[in-house]
């Protein structure tokens, strides 16, 4: 048997799960998740691993501090929406 698999936050296979399309065998972090409240942790599942998911911006070499201001600001609008 294959198990085909991916690690990443939920946000990005949300859609998919509640489909069908999708399975949750576990997630990485310390404590269940709202959104998928059947998936039981790693530690749960016998495996004393937990990891969560990061994001990094990068930008090119010579970024002035006004182009570094608004791309802050654009990035903190996004991860303070309900949608991130």
């Amino acid at each position: 048997n294959k198990v085909g698999f991916g690690v990443s936050g939920v946000g990005e296979y949300l859609d998919q799960i509640k489909a069908g399309e999708l399975r949750v065998l576990a997630v990485t972090g310390p404590e269940r998740v709202d959104d998928l409240e059947d998936a039981p942790t790693l530690k749960e599942s016998g495996y004393d691993v937990n990891f969560t998911n990061w994001r990094g911006i990068v930008a090119p070499p010579g970024l002035s501090e006004a182009q570094r201001t608004k791309l802050t600001r654009l990035f903190e609008e996004l991860h303070d929406s309900p949608e991130w």
